[in-house]
């Protein structure tokens, strides 16, 4: 099988607290993973795994089959829950600006990106909205051809239009077959028509794991039922 992300029992631990107990997950070439759980599950600390930025105390993480480290971060585009951007700048600098970083950038997709996304080129970031500057950073992923796309709280404290935009970016701009994602989110209703597979955590434990459609199916329920059913 070819695995672009394997947790294979692993646990990460901070001073006294167990982020990840035991934790083991896949991820297929080609498929959408929804990594979903409330505030503190463990979701950040799994984001940070893979891509290296962390290490486990047991365990094994390995991306695109390899233990990970600086040089598989080119092949990988992570939308971070923090805004990070440069409020000076405007949409179209910030674009120019990130896209010299990055030889998988595609300007056709930029310019897609900015048109779904309502995005006005020539504003200052200093004056868009939460929400508009949620979809800049969604733009800013998505404009890179990268093989596995890393999404923190997408939808986490913006408004219902812009959720609604960035699942439409997703799906519209999605390399089917090619491209692997994981969306960790503890707001499930937007997301949930995106993902292959869903797995639940539960303070750094593996609750329930599955293909989406199988879950709905076994369970006959939505999977934001499920997940309500899971962390009621």
């Amino acid at each position: 099988m070819n695995w672009v992300v394997a947790f294979d029992n692993v646990t990460k631990r901070y001073p006294g607290v167990e982020a990840l107990k035991s934790l083991s997950i896949t991820l297929e070439q080609g498929r959408i993973l929804g990594l979903l759980g409330p505030n503190g599950s463990g979701k950040t600390t799994f984001m940070k795994l893979v891509l290296g930025f962390l290490r486990p105390q047991r365990g094994k993480v390995t991306v695109f089959g390899m233990k990970p480290y600086w040089a598989i971060r080119e092949r990988i585009a992570y939308v971070s829950e923090l805004d990070m951007l440069y409020s000076w700048m405007t949409v179209d600098e910030i674009m120019q600006f990130t896209s010299k970083f990055y030889r998988d950038w595609d300007k056709s997709k930029q310019g897609e990106l900015i048109e779904l996304m309502d995005l006005d080129p020539h504003k200052k970031i200093s004056t868009l909205s939460k929400g508009m500057r949620a979809r800049l950073r969604i733009a800013l992923a998505l404009s890179r051809k990268a093989d596995l796309v890393l999404f923190d709280d997408p939808f986490s404290g913006i408004d219902l239009l812009s959720r609604e935009k960035i699942q439409d970016a997703l799906i519209r701009t999605y390399r089917y077959k090619e491209q692997s994602v994981i969306i960790s989110t503890h707001i499930v209703k937007e997301a949930e028509p995106l993902f292959d597979e869903v797995a639940f955590l539960d303070e750094g434990k593996l609750v329930l794991q599955g293909n989406a459609d199988d879950l709905r199916s076994k369970h006959k329920k939505t999977i934001t039922d499920l997940y309500k059913e899971v962390f009621r």
